[in-house]
């Protein structure tokens, strides 16, 4: 099974959440701060929209108990960029790109692989996935392709922001912003008040 990747995604391996996070699975639900969240037997997905709410949200897991980094190296956390991919090393976690219908839209997914890899395509798959077996998505509830960021995302670099963007205010917890190149409002999404 693999899980949805949207915007800046913390990957948390579930086994860690069990493990170590206070009141374990259960715990952690009540403790995600937007309606992102989607898992499978593995894997937990929480995504964000700007990189200061993902630096927040890990910094708050390691508060609890979780480990992010060792030795430049993802332990118990990932963060996964939709666009990009995984940001640090990371031997347990596999990304691409794949399409989920005949139109070809497409959707960033990850899921977790151990050291027994099957290899198929460049594509590290698990080893208990048998070829020609459909793949599963586990995605945010409520989540549909057609109001995802997976088919609307759009990407503003910093030094681009002030050029192309102009800040209308806050509008029921989003950020609102004219899009000066399309002339159509944009909504970001943040748990942050900054």
């Amino acid at each position: 099974m693999t899980v949805l990747v949207e915007g800046i995604s913390a990957i948390i391996r579930r086994k860690s959440i069990d493990d170590k996070f206070m009141n374990g699975w259960e715990g952690f639900q009540e403790f995600v701060p937007n309606n992102t969240l989607c898992f499978d037997d593995d894997l937990a997905m929480v995504g964000f929209m700007s990189p200061q709410d993902v630096q927040g949200f890990v910094y708050q897991l390691q508060e609890r108990g979780l480990t992010f980094l060792k030795n430049n190296k993802a332990v118990d956390i990932a963060v996964v960029d939709q666009q990009r991919g995984v940001t640090t090393e990371c031997a347990w976690l596999m990304f691409s790109h794949l399409n989920i219908n005949s139109a070809s839209d497409k959707v960033d997914v990850c899921w977790l692989v151990s050291e027994e890899r099957i290899q198929t395509a460049g594509i590290h798959m698990p080893s208990n996935w048998q070829a020609g077996e459909s793949i599963k998505l586990a995605t945010p509830s409520g989540w549909t392709y057609e109001n995802s960021l997976s088919q609307k995302f759009k990407f503003v670099e910093n030094e681009n922001l002030n050029k192309d963007m102009i800040f209308l205010g806050r509008e029921d917890g989003m950020y609102v912003y004219l899009d000066l190149t399309t002339g159509k409002k944009l909504y970001e999404g943040r748990t942050s008040k900054e």
